[in-house]
């Protein structure tokens, strides 16, 4: 059974009520959702574990831009432009299993095959373009997408990090660190609106 384990962080609330709709991840057949609520009080972040599924679309807000950021997967070892690994094919899959029903509009990658190759399956699915980005000016990807996707959704695969340096820049705090070389199971929804204090939910998916 693949466990996904996610957390809320939110930098000015404390308390969540949490109703957590399930839908089939990797293609089971689901005939109807299951609701789960579970409240948790733990400082500012609430951890949660489902088991095979997880809905992220109550989480989404239309009165907010939000960023969905994602390492590249795993890749081939050598090379100076390596195309993903097995491994990696398959979290990208995962992927697009997981952003299904995210009515996404537009999608970012740098331009190298691991990136590409991650945000590929999800495009395809969404039938969108890829669009690129320099991963050495942040801010002005933050203001493309700000103004060609005001309160939309989109997609950024991006690396190690460059991931969490842009997570860092759309909530105005250093909160996250690079990641590590062997991790790819990372994946940040980020809420950023126009006068109130962003928010983030930190999750893990598909095989750790």
């Amino acid at each position: 059974m693949l466990v996904i384990k996610y957390k809320i962080k939110s930098l000015f609330k404390y308390i969540f009520i949490l109703p957590v709709l399930s839908f089939c991840l990797m293609g089971s057949s689901c005939t109807k959702e299951k609701i789960i609520t579970k409240t948790l009080v733990l400082k500012d972040t609430v951890f949660i574990t489902q088991y095979d599924t997880v809905f992220l679309k109550q989480y989404l807000s239309d009165s907010a831009t939000t960023f969905i950021l994602v390492r590249h997967a795993e890749k081939e070892v050598g090379g100076s432009n390596p195309d993903l690994s097995p491994a990696g094919i398959l979290r990208a899959q995962q992927l697009k299993h997981l952003l299904s029903r995210i009515p996404l509009t537009g999608i970012y990658s740098t331009h190298y095959n691991r990136t590409e190759q991650t945000a590929q399956p999800v495009a395809g699915d969404h039938q969108l373009p890829i669009e690129y980005y320099n991963p050495t000016d942040l801010n002005q990807l933050i203001t493309r997408v700000k103004s060609r996707h005001f309160n939309k959704k989109v997609l950024v695969v991006g690396h190690s990090n460059t991931t969490p340096k842009l997570a860092n820049l759309l909530l105005n705090q250093h909160i996250f660190s690079s990641i590590p070389d062997s991790e790819y199971d990372n994946i940040y929804l980020i809420r950023v609106y126009r006068s109130s204090p962003a928010e983030v939910l930190h999750l893990k998916f598909g095989n750790p």
